[in-house]
């Protein structure tokens, strides 16, 4: 089940070097030049398990060194996200603002663009000054200007055909 690059390492005085990172061996001390070969579990390089060549005998693991704690792994990883986040949410502007009308039309032509600007609005934007552009929906419910009738029924209401007590007389 482990895997195996069939390459020389040898132990230095920083450990020994895999993927442009340094292992720190269990039982290294003393052992700085000794040729090994390396093994490790597919997607768990953190650790690997060194071998002599000659032999095939196993010598022990190596953990990475200078590993970092986990408060500051957790900060890298909440940054990434936070990265990933900001990046999905430029692309959702950038679709916004690709998105192309065109004019209606009754006869077969080619598609003529609805969208027209001034020379100030195409200046900003090709400068990167624009203004977001506004949410298509809005965010509170539609209010109707003039009120609602009172003979009107709105849902969720009762009315006197419906009332349960009307009923028995």
């Amino acid at each position: 089940m482990l895997e195996s690059d069939n390459k020389v390492h040898k132990i230095t005085s920083h450990g020994v070097e895999f993927n442009n990172r340094y292992h720190m061996p269990e039982k290294g001390v003393g052992r700085i030049g000794l040729q090994l070969r390396l093994r490790w579990m597919p997607h768990h390089d953190h650790e690997i398990d060194l071998y002599t060549i000659r032999g095939n005998r196993y010598l022990g693991r190596a953990f990475l060194s200078n590993e970092v704690s986990d408060e500051m792994r957790e900060k890298v990883l909440n940054d990434r996200d936070e990265h990933s986040e900001v990046l999905r949410q430029a692309l959702k502007r950038s679709a916004e603002r690709k998105r192309q009308r065109h004019l209606p039309s009754t006869q077969p032509q080619l598609p003529i663009r609805a969208l027209r600007m001034t020379e100030q609005e195409a200046c900003a934007e090709l400068e990167g000054t624009a203004p977001p552009t506004p949410p298509r929906r809005r965010a509170e419910p539609y209010q109707p200007l003039t009120p609602i009738p009172a003979g009107w029924t709105r849902p969720g209401q009762a009315t006197a055909l419906s009332d349960p007590s009307s009923e028995d007389a």
